[in-house]
């Protein structure tokens, strides 16, 4: 933001300068500075990080809010000459508005004694005023002399003195000093950084509107992106967008290299640098991300670190990210501009090169790639799809392989490696029937053997699994083993296919066989986002085995890995997150609300329809207990649940949340929502125990309580199999419930007996919560005679809400039901003030009478008006 001072006069340099765009208020910064409890604030920051816009802010702020006397001085660089750095502070204090500061400042002044920043400071304090003192710039003082006076200023200010001072660096003191971080790190003095004045995306907005601009979600994500919230190239991207049309072009062609971009860096970035450090900023823009070797590679300087640590401590544009090695990136309108100046300079492609070769060292096939085809160099692209292509395909997560594929040379286009490449990131982009045909094409082109053939197989597996037609695809190949290569990471990504496969199809050991192989091979070859979906994929093994401990301990693992690896974003950390909180659901444990925020929203985006809606279904089942808007929830999970069904979801994963789903159509009074899902569950799972348990719980919901049983005989005798061992859990909690509805208290007792010996060793909870109102009475009075199971039988009976008899137990259409029944109408006048079919307020009457266990509607008037239902 440009601010109007004259450097070059001490009497404007000491007043509160003026901005030529409008102040857009940051509230978030405010609170910042209002709440810190230390006399002095620090802001450093980059050039152009909005340091004296956020000065002026608060100083104003404080003003207003707290009546303050606000002194400011803008330094200069003869202010390194302490008595001329006196001289100024000491006109800031007198221009600050108040009489009893100025008769104070001018008496010491008169004395000869202004000098003396203590002294100067101790007027202050006798003045009895609350002032704040803005020093803007310090980073231009470097005299020892004026830095000793700056920091016995910010020691010595008194208790109603609050010092802010700005800079793009931290002042450097004498050895003899404590630093400023010294100070900041005993709470002396606080400090702002760049990252605290980025703006954030609502920020920006407010900044974009102020200039006429109104962007769209994905336009302003854009700006974002290309600013990362630097003050300066927000405002400049709002300059350049409000006198564009066409909004979305003008986005894309937003970069360092636009004239007003490269005016502001060349004259407060690059005024000061001189021509051998250019150089080295224009050789290391070249990749998006480097570390000191890969610098000094391209600078050819021996003194890379040394200029680094120098750019770093600077506050340059330029960021540094945690690891071994460090790793450096520079800010992407910076980076863009210096790309520019390399091409105007000549040497664009031949540093593009040299990254592409220390690539091809370091074993980064992708990174060389990109480089070699920045460079245009046919030879070394070539040379890396020979060298590394199964690694390619193994590494091709994304759609980015596909348009690297797209600029090969024709004829290399043509060659199996790549195209087996092109098939990988086919499936990356989530196009399993391209990646078909693409396989279908290099199959028919030559015989593939050796890594190639390895690579065929695997990716085969993995497009018949995501296409729907895996089985005719085991018939064509060798499907019992991906077979082996001698490469680590190849073997290790065919044997994760075959196990993700085995895992898909309900195989749950030869999935475990198969995985950690893939995991020893993953490990041994140090890739870890291949060891990361390994890890996912046995915590997701033992989930479907019923082994929650074991999932857990798996899931704590990945997740861990994760954190340690840098793949926070991966989508097999969020999985792994998910399984976490499946177990956690399962015993009836809080699950931390963060587990889905940070989550499933981003399983929701994933390009995986099935995966996608899989998410979003299980983020609205953790919710649906404590929402107040279930019959929302219920309908998102309805509208959800059956694309799950479609894609890749493990069978186990669809046969545990399929009862939870049916609860909670019950809940809410829609049965026939269950209906619904029938026949598509049964064409996934087959006819198995869970297509039977919700037919039973139909007619559980009907009071239908003999077809519910006979729905529940083939399970509970073996005759139909589960795909989820909890399944055989649900199945003996709702027959016990069955058996408390018809009067056989021994048979209810016998039946939950057997639910809670299935369930005690993996502390299984919520089953026996779904059924509450016909699992209560049954733990209740059959307390203390469940044998080795009575401690597990206590821990359930405790998990039951205490109101489970209360009016939070009914859902609200039942509550509303509730509340007509004193009035005798009939249940036809009934469902026409409702607006639902008599059908519908008869399966809620029979969930009132359930719920209140009574059998008819005078009892449940009378009992809901004991408990104050009424």
């Amino acid at each position: 933001m440009t601010v109007h001072s004259a450097a070059a006069v001490p009497g404007e340099r000491a007043r509160i300068p003026e901005v030529a765009a409008p102040i857009v208020s940051r509230p978030r910064l405010l609170r910042a500075l209002l709440r810190s409890d230390s006399r002095s604030v620090f802001l450093a920051a980059a050039a152009g990080s909005g340091k004296t816009v956020a000065l002026l802010d608060y100083a104003r702020e404080a003003h207003r809010t707290a009546d303050t006397a606000v002194a400011w001085l803008t330094v200069d660089p003869r202010d390194n000459e302490r008595a001329a750095l006196a001289t100024d502070v000491t006109a800031a204090l007198l221009g600050a508005g108040s009489t009893s500061l100025g008769a104070a400042i001018q008496q010491l002044r008169l004395s000869g004694q202004h000098g003396d920043p203590r002294r100067l400071m101790n007027s202050v304090g006798q003045a009895g005023e609350s002032v704040l003192l803005c020093v803007d710039d310090v980073h231009l003082l470097r005299e020892p002399a004026a830095l000793e006076y700056l920091w016995e200023l910010v020691r010595s200010a008194p208790e109603r003195c609050r010092v802010l001072l700005a800079g793009r660096f931290e002042p450097r003191l004498s050895p003899q000093r404590p630093s400023l971080q010294r100070l900041v790190l005993e709470g002396r003095v606080a400090e702002i950084t760049g990252r605290d004045l980025a703006f954030t995306s609502s920020e920006a907005a407010a900044l974009l509107g102020e200039h006429g601009v109104a962007l769209d979600d994905a336009d302003l994500a854009a700006v974002m992106a290309r600013t990362e919230g630097w003050a300066a190239g927000v405002c400049l991207a709002a300059m350049m967008l409000s006198r564009r049309a066409d909004l979305h072009r003008a986005i894309a062609e937003f970069s360092g290299d636009a004239r007003a971009v490269a005016d502001y860096l060349l004259s407060e970035i690059f005024s000061e640098i001189p021509p051998e450090m250019l150089d080295f900023l224009v050789a290391t823009a070249i990749p998006r991300h480097f570390d000191v070797d890969l610098a000094q590679r391209l600078s050819g300087s021996d003194s890379a670190q040394r200029i680094l640590d120098e750019l770093e401590r600077n506050n340059f544009l330029l960021t540094r990210t945690n690891g071994a090695p460090a790793r450096y990136r520079y800010h992407p309108l910076l980076r863009s501009y210096l790309i520019a100046e390399a091409r105007r300079g000549g040497n664009f492609q031949s540093l593009q090169r040299a990254a592409a070769h220390w690539y091809m060292e370091m074993g980064d096939a992708l990174q060389a790639l990109e480089h070699a085809l920045a460079a245009s160099d046919s030879a070394i692209t070539t040379a890396i799809v020979s060298r590394f292509g199964p690694a390619l395909a193994v590494e091709a997560r994304s759609t980015r392989v596909g348009e690297l594929i797209a600029k090969f040379p024709p004829g290399l286009r043509r060659c199996p490696v790549v195209l087996l490449i092109r098939a990988a990131s086919e499936l990356a982009g989530a196009h399993p029937h391209a990646a078909a045909a693409t396989l279908d094409a290099v199959h028919n082109s030559e015989p593939l053997v050796g890594d190639l053939g390895v690579l065929y197989r695997a990716l085969r597996m993995q497009v018949g699994m995501r296409a729907g037609t895996l089985e005719s695809t085991m018939r064509q190949i060798d499907s019992r083993s991906p077979g082996s290569s001698g490469d680590l990471l190849l073997d290790a990504f065919a044997l994760l296919q075959f196990g993700n496969v085995e895992l898909y199809r309900g195989h749950l050991d030869a999935a475990a066989t198969h995985l950690d192989g893939a995991l020893t091979k993953a490990a041994a070859a140090r890739s870890d986002a291949l060891a990361l979906q390994a890890m996912t994929g046995l915590a997701a093994v033992q989930l479907g085995a019923g082994r929650l401990a074991d999932a857990r301990s798996h899931a704590a693992h990945a997740i861990a890995f994760g954190a340690a690896h840098d793949l926070l974003d991966d989508t097999y950390q969020h999985i792994a997150h998910l399984v976490d909180a499946l177990v956690a659901h399962l015993r009836a444990e809080p699950v931390a609300e963060q587990v889905y925020v940070e989550n499933l929203p981003t399983l929701v985006e994933e390009a995986d329809v099935s995966i996608a809606r899989g998410a979003e279904c299980l983020e609205a089942i953790l919710a649906f207990p404590a929402t107040n808007e279930r019959r929302r929830v219920a309908s998102t999970i309805r509208d959800t649940f059956p694309d799950a069904l479609t894609g890749t979801v493990p069978p186990h994963f669809i046969a545990l949340l399929a009862p939870d789903v049916a609860h909670i159509f019950c809940e809410v009074g829609e049965p026939h929502w269950i209906t619904a899902l029938l026949e598509p569950l049964q064409a996934t799972l087959g006819d198995v125990a869970e297509l039977a348990l919700l037919r039973a719980l139909i007619a559980w919901q009907s009071h239908q309580f003999d077809r519910g049983k006979a729905e529940l005989d083939p399970i509970l005798s073996g005759a139909l199999r589960p795909v989820v061992g909890i399944t055989l859990v649900r199945a003996l909690v709702l027959d016990s419930a069955i058996a408390h509805e018809q009067g056989r208290p021994s048979y209810a007792h016998e039946s939950l007996s057997g639910a809670l010996e299935l369930a005690a060793g993996e502390s299984i909870v919520w089953p026996f919560l779904e059924l509450q109102y016909g699992c209560h009475d049954v733990l209740q009075s059959s307390r203390g005679r469940f044998g080795a199971v009575d401690w597990f039988a206590d821990r359930v009976l405790h998990a039951f809400p205490e109101n489970v008899f209360g009016g939070e137990g009914l859902t609200p259409r039942e509550r509303e039901l509730l509340r007509e029944l004193p009035s005798w109408r009939t249940t036809e006048q009934i469902a026409a003030d409702m607006f639902v079919s008599v059908n519908t307020v008869k399966t809620h009457l029979r969930g009132i009478y359930r719920k209140l266990n009574v059998r008819s509607r005078r009892e449940a008037v009378s009992v809901a008006l004991e408990r104050g239902l009424l």
